[in-house]
């Protein structure tokens, strides 16, 4: 929760079989179009207390109005695992489930309504506690909004002919989050004309239609009627219009099309940009010759894949992508007639083809990007991306004997702030394919049998499903010697298919390729509009975050977000990310915008609990803070401008001053970063030496070359780069 439940004004608490249940508002009374935050809050006070529930869902929340009519469901809309599940409270800890009432029910019929709240725990399971001993209510007042405003409008071209179009309309409202806003969509009829409600006052207007350039501009609602005429300027030929980013601790990815929609016969140019945002260079290996791929799917499945016509040199080979480098690439196809048929949007996949094995440090799915466009119109309800499925595969090792065992691990993660439901006709969840140069030799359902039962998996935002599995290869006869691929996927079907959750890699039986030498990656610095910076203040128990983004332009600059949440925090470690800010928070999914006017710029102050720095080792840590817009218009800013890091160091539990900071353009940093202090502690000593003698004499042909020691950047760890290492000793 953003807050305590204390510190709201509206609130009641009951104790129940030594469980103390709380619910509260923010404000006892709202107007029509508020936001209602909610807090149901459980504590055991004395001993340790199980709930058993026959699902994934373990609460829920009523709005019921005076008539005793159920107005508002939380989980209406909502859908659950269905599976035996716990959750346990121990004593004094404290269990919140947050909700908020917005958006699709902005306008309640004014009245007085009463608020209820519950556990949701299993009727048939013994000893499970009944759901009504967890129940609680709490009346709220909804009065009528004096300053409704009824905005309608018509969008054109510059001809005066009207446009299919999407209109957002965002409204900035007041809570503790500097960056909370209420957004309204809706899109435009046959003749281009649109209605929406709203409060009176300013707004940001943002409209989108696919061949013409964004519109964005701040209005005035007035309560009352109020009419607007959009005339919409044509999208420029050059323009990656249709441009999709994400992000984590070491990359920015995207990609990009021209436009949102085409029809059979277009050609398809693409773009995909990969840019190391790690704070130190990363080695990037290869199994072939083959550095990236892509690949369509539509309703019919894979359609197209960019190597599929391709021959490589079948030889590993292993590059470094320099610290604030870009790896970028354009290329492009026709959509055929047979792809287009029947097929209204198709997903376009970009990534590099690397490898984790061989010492490689970067994995396939941290390079992906993924953009959708569509056949033939617009699409609706939301540009850009249409499945946040980020699917991965790997085995245990790249070589492996014909008597070998292959140990094969994938996971399925859940990208998005929206909860994806994959739905099964039987009691298969997944298969597993094994595939040679020549056929299909082996796969993982062919001696199994399944219940004929149908199920669902509910995988909640940036929840991971994983399974591991093994291949004897000694039991297939057609495991001879060579190449060998693993097809992994769900077996799921409609909306979310199977070609959403599939992931490839490959294998050797027998011997493996050499290595070829490093090759130079293109280098291509991103413009900036943007300046961003993060400063902390610590101490042995918080990290309170400091983010600021400047506009540095004489232009305005539109800010657009795909949901509610317009910023997020990244706390990375040695061993990967430790905490995000947004991990715990629920965020209203509607598009908005925001225009950041020449000189101004936005603040947000955070805290990192205190809880996961109790948890962290001495060593060096990273604090990235980002805007989560999205970059569907050329002219708006990207999540790369607005990306800033600060590093700071752990000593014997104490937090020291930040050591480092940077933005997306530029890097500074002071003795910790000087030449020879390899772990970063701020001392070139005797620790650092180890380190330098273990790497002394690797060239970069060699699989455990790494460049970090290389202080003078000639391919080879040699008596060079001692005489500089030796030159920092002490300092």
């Amino acid at each position: 929760p953003n807050r305590p439940i204390e510190d709201y004004e509206n609130r009641t608490a009951i104790e129940q079989s030594g469980i103390k249940y709380e619910l509260g508002t923010v404000k006892t009374s709202y107007i029509q179009g508020d936001l209602i935050e909610i807090q149901y809050r459980i504590t055991a006070l004395e001993n340790e207390t199980t709930f058993k529930f026959d699902s994934g869902q373990h609460y829920d929340f009523q709005l019921i109005n005076e008539q005793g009519e159920t107005a508002w469901t939380w989980s209406a809309n909502k859908s659950f695992l269905f599976g035996l599940t716990t959750l346990t409270l121990k004593p004094g800890d404290p269990q919140s489930f947050l909700a908020r009432i917005g958006l699709e029910y902005e306008f309640l019929s004014a009245g007085n309504y009463t608020l209820n709240a519950f556990m949701t725990p299993s009727k048939t399971q013994e000893g499970s506690i009944p759901s009504d001993q967890t129940r609680i209510s709490l009346p709220v007042q909804i009065e009528a909004d004096p300053s409704l405003a009824i905005f309608t409008g018509t969008v054109i071209d510059e001809a005066g002919a009207p446009v299919p179009a999407q209109v957002s309309l965002t409204e900035s409202i007041q809570t503790d989050t500097p960056f909370s806003t209420v957004a309204s969509v809706t899109w435009t009829t046959p003749n281009g004309t649109f209605e929406m409600r709203s409060k009176a006052g300013d707004h940001t207007l943002t409209v989108r239609a696919d061949g013409f350039a964004l519109h964005a501009q701040n209005i005035t609602l007035n309560a009352g009627d109020n009419h607007l005429k959009i005339v919409l300027k044509p999208q420029d030929k050059d323009d990656y219009a249709n441009v999709h980013e994400t992000i984590n601790t070491l990359f920015v990815a995207e990609l990009a099309t021209h436009r949102q929609s085409y029809r059979a016969g277009d050609k398809v140019s693409v773009r995909y940009r990969l840019k190391n945002i790690s704070g130190q260079d990363l080695n990037l290996t290869f199994l072939s010759g083959q550095e990236y791929d892509l690949t369509l799917d539509g309703a019919k499945g894979r359609v197209w894949t960019w190597s599929q016509d391709k021959d490589f040199i079948q030889a590993l080979s292993s590059q470094t992508l320099k610290e604030e480098g870009v790896f970028e690439f354009e290329t492009s196809f026709i959509l055929e007639d047979a792809w287009a048929q029947n097929t209204p949007s198709f997903l376009l996949t970009g990534f590099l083809t690397v490898s984790t094995d061989q010492d490689g440090q970067v994995s396939r799915e941290e390079t992906e990007a993924v953009v959708k466009f569509a056949v033939d119109g617009w699409v609706l309800p939301t540009p850009g991306l249409p499945s946040a499925l980020s699917a991965s595969v790997r085995t245990d090792q790249v070589q492996y004997k014909q008597s070998d065992t292959v140990t094969v691990s994938y996971k399925l993660t859940n990208t998005s702030d929206s909860t994806i439901v994959l739905k099964f006709n039987s009691g298969q969840r997944y298969d597993i394919v094994l595939h040679n140069l020549e056929e299909t030799v082996w796969g993982w359902s062919w001696a199994r049998l399944f219940t004929p039962a149908t199920g669902e998996l509910v995988l909640a935002p940036r929840d991971t499903f994983a399974f591991e599995e093994q291949i004897d290869l000694n039991t297939i006869p057609q495991a001879k010697n060579g190449t060998y691929v693993i097809r992994t996927y769900m077996t799921s079907i409609g909306e979310q298919d199977q070609d959403d959750t599939e992931a490839k890699t490959r294998f050797w039986v027998g011997e493996s390729p050499q290595i070829e030498p490093p090759r130079p990656l293109p280098v291509e610095p991103m413009p900036t509009r943007l300046t961003a910076n993060i400063d902390a203040t610590l101490d042995a128990e918080t990290a309170q975050v400091t983010y600021r983004v400047l506009n540095t332009t004489t232009e305005p600059i539109s800010l657009l977000f795909r949901s509610g949440q317009q910023f997020d925090f990244i706390l990375a470690g040695p061993t990967g990310e430790l905490w995000r800010w947004s991990a715990d928070r629920g965020f209203d999914d509607a598009l908005h915008a925001q225009v950041l006017s020449p000189g101004d710029s936005l603040v947000v102050t955070e805290s990192v609990p205190s809880t996961t720095l109790a948890t962290l080792p001495d060593g060096t840590y990273t604090l990235q803070g980002y805007l989560t817009v999205t970059a569907d218009d050329p002219e708006a800013a990207h999540q790369i401008e607005t990306l800033a890091s600060i590093k700071f160091s752990l000593q014997e539990g104490q937090l020291l001053r930040s050591i480092a900071q940077s933005n997306g353009s530029e890097t500074a940093t002071d003795a910790a970063g000087a030449k020879g202090d390899f772990d970063k502690d701020g001392t070139v000593d005797f620790a650092d030496f180890l380190n330098f003698a273990a790497a002394f004499g690797k060239k970069s042909t060699s699989l455990d070359y790494n460049s970090a020691f290389d202080l003078d950047s000639d391919g080879t760890i040699g008596f060079s780069d001692f005489l500089t290492f030796a030159a920092s000793f002490g300092q």
